[in-house]
């Protein structure tokens, strides 16, 4: 889409890189719309951080890849 700026995150999810911080800032309310954010990779807090996705309506902007051979080239 045009206009929209994401941020990808590519890496292990987990506490370390602290991904529940983007989708949290994400739902604050004075949050751009035009804001969306990919992940990929995996780890031990993806499902949980998915989990928040959705409870907190934001699976419209953000969205789970899983572990790609070619992450780089999403860059």
């Amino acid at each position: 889409r045009l206009g929209l700026t994401v941020l990808l995150c590519i890496g292990s999810g987990g506490e370390r890189k602290n991904q529940r911080l983007v989708v949290e800032a994400l739902a604050r309310p004075d949050a751009p719309a035009a804001l969306a954010c990919g992940f990929i990779g995996e780890g031990p807090d993806v499902e949980e951080l998915a989990t928040l996705v959705r409870a907190l309506g934001l699976s419209s902007r953000v969205r789970f890849f899983g572990p790609l051979v070619d992450a780089a080239s999403y860059l």
